[in-house]
Formats: structure tokens, sequence, C-alpha cells
């Protein structure tokens, strides 16, 4: 921030924020089915934070496990190995008891 107002690049980042957040709120909004949702979704973060790769996943309670909706920039065989993975330990669980989200630098495998 200036004395004259906010910096330009925080300007420009507040807008991809606010462009990120309209593009979510607009696939949700036309009740698209879980995976359009997801597919969109994660292409919206994706362009927001600059990385090329990510995934959604869904929580199945009855086995308790995480099971991947939609991906992006993965190679085959990561989609394979992160396919499906256990709820217990992993970053999701550590979200939802915090309530705060995370962002990763790369896959944890």
């Amino acid at each position: 921030m200036t004395p004259s107002g906010p910096l330009p690049e925080d300007v420009a980042r507040r807008n991809r924020e606010l462009e990120a957040l309209n593009a979510v709120a607009a696939t949700i909004g036309r009740g698209a089915d879980l995976v359009t949702t997801a597919e969109e979704t994660l292409g919206a973060v994706c362009l927001l934070t600059r990385t090329g790769a990510g995934a959604v996943y869904r929580i199945d309670r009855d086995q308790g496990s995480l099971v991947m909706v939609a991906h992006r920039g993965l190679a085959p065989d990561e989609i394979a190995l992160l396919r499906e993975r256990p709820l217990a330990g992993s970053y999701v669980a550590q979200v939802a008891r915090s309530g705060r989200w995370r962002c990763l630098s790369r896959c944890s495998r």
C-alpha cells in the first residue's frame, strides 16, 4: 500500500482472486454435477494460484477414504497412485479438524 492507494500488483492479485471466486460461484450456481463442478473449480484455483497441477477429492465415509473426482496436470502414474487415498492422517482430515485450508507445493506420496 502506498500513500496514494494500493500497489498495482496488489490490485492485480486481488482481481485474480475475485475472478476465481466468481468462476467458482458461477459453476456452483449452475447446479452442475459433482465432477463438472470439481473440474471447473480446480481450473479456477490452479489459475489463481498459478499452479499446473492439482486434484479434488470427495470423502467416502463408508470406506474412510478420499476418492479423486477431478485432476489437472498429473501424469497417468500419479493419477493411478493418488486415485484413492486413506482419509486418516491425510491433509484433508487435518483441514477438516482445524477449519484452515492448506496449499501444498508438491504431491506427498
